[in-house]
This record gives C-alpha cells, structure tokens and sequence, in this order.
C-alpha cells in the first residue's frame, strides 16, 4: 500500500499463520465461501475531516499525522510538479472534503471526530486511471478500505487507543448522502465492498494447490501443524550453515533478527 499504511500482508507474511489455517482458507475460496474485500491497487491516503476547521485532512506520513493532517493546500504542495500523481491527490481530495463538508454537524463529529481533542483519520485508496500502478480502473474512486483506520489525538499528535469502528459504521452509513453532494465530481468515494468469491467449477486446480503446498513444506520437513516463520527458519538455517559455521545459539539470533526485518520491510 504504501504511506503511512505500509504494507498489506499477504497470508504468507503471518509468520504465525499454521499450513493447516492456509489450507483451510484455500478450500473455502475453492468452495465459494469465503468472503473479504478486493486488495486494490492504488495510491494510499489516510483521510480525516477537521470539524472545527471546516476542512478535510490527509496524511501520507507519520509526520502528517503528528499535525493533524494536511489541508488540501499543503497536500497540493506535497505533490506539485508530478503530473497525474498530483491530479489524482488533489481532485480525490476536494471531492472527498464536499462530502465531508456536507454532512450535519453532529455526523461529521460522529464520524470524525471532534476537531479539538481529536481527529479520526480513515485509511484510503486512490484509484485513477490516468495514475495506474498494475492494475487499470475504469472509474475514479476514492475508496476507503475496512481496515487500518485510526484516531489522533491533536494535543500530542500520538495514535490514541480507541475502537473507531463505530465511526466507520457511520461513515459507511453516510455514503449515500456523500454521493449526491459530489454528484458533479469526476471522483466518488466508497467504501470498499465485501465481497464473495464463485467457486471453482472444480477440484482440480485446489488440488494442485495443496499438493504442490504439501511438497514444498515435506522439502523442508515441516508438517501442516507449523507456522510459516517455521518453514522460513527451517530454510534460512541450512542457507546459514552453507555459508558460515557459527554456533546454534548465534544461528537462532541470526534467523530470528532476518525474519523480524523481513517482517517490518517486506
């Protein structure tokens, strides 16, 4: 994702994740029973809405967050001079600030908080098609995700410990009244949307999967019942020993600091 996101994991960068989970998760797709949203491919923006100010903000960086976000002038200087990079940052925004902007005071609070103590900031996606990363987008969206939401609190900048799930709830429950007030702008804002994926036809490609998963976890003589920094333990160690003899306590340090940067960068 990128931004003060980071990155979305994928199931294999749970190192706690056991095989037989991972298995589980594939038979439900195969079978039509699982449900999620769609990873989309866009640039990331964390957007809030400053009630006592009367302005959208955003935040791309820790640093955005420690201010309180960025109004739509300061996010246009952070990108000025990059093209469909800055259109893209600059027309979502003020598109997303008139929906904000015309909702009843006490829904704005509801949903962003109160602009003095705190501001809630929702973790988004800017899809353009002028700005396309791998995938292509039909529509200019800006689309919240369901997940990576958080508040701020103004006075110290710091991330504060609450559920904002019931502000998200409100929030999705205002799109539609959001909607019309941006009906004239080229970008609209959603929500990303749960979705269920059709079962295969068939068992054949399931099968494949799991038993080509079966072999790579027999060549590293784990079983179903390990997690997946298990499996990459037991393949960093013999890389490890191929290299350089050290002793088994150093090896364990070795493999356990590897994992947790390759956790914290991807």
């Amino acid at each position: 994702m990128g931004g003060v996101a980071g990155h979305m994991s994928h199931l294999y960068d749970n190192p706690n994740l056991k095989f037989s989970t991972m298995m589980d998760i594939f038979k439900a797709a195969a079978s039509g029973e699982l449900e999620g949203t769609e990873k989309t491919d866009g640039q990331n923006l964390f957007v809030g809405y400053n009630v006592v100010e009367g302005k959208a903000k955003a935040a791309r960086n820790k640093s955005n967050v420690m201010q309180g976000g960025l109004d739509a002038a300061g996010l246009a200087k952070k990108f000025g001079g990059r093209d469909t990079v800055e259109k893209a940052f600059n027309e979502s925004f003020q598109a997303f600030e008139l929906a904000a902007r015309s909702l009843p005071r006490k829904t704005q609070r509801e949903i962003f908080g109160d602009g003095v103590n705190y501001i809630v900031f929702y973790n988004a996606e800017i899809q353009d098609p002028r700005n396309a990363n791998v995938v292509n987008y039909d529509n200019k969206l800006l689309n919240n995700h369901r997940v990576g939401h958080f508040a701020v609190d103004l006075g110290t900048g710091e991330i504060l410990d609450i559920d904002v799930g019931p502000s998200a709830v409100k929030l999705e429950n205002s799109l539609d009244q959001m909607q019309q007030a941006i009906a004239n702008q080229e970008f609209k804002v959603q929500i990303n949307a749960i979705r269920r994926l059709d079962a295969l036809a068939d068992d054949r490609h399931l099968n494949y999967a799991l038993e080509r998963l079966n072999r790579i976890l027999d060549d590293a003589g784990i079983s179903d019942n390990q997690t997946v920094g298990e499996y990459v333990i037991a393949r960093i160690i013999p890389a490890i020993r191929d290299k350089i003899k050290l002793p088994e306590e150093k090896e364990s340090t070795l493999t356990i600091l590897w994992v947790a940067v390759k956790q914290a960068f991807g």
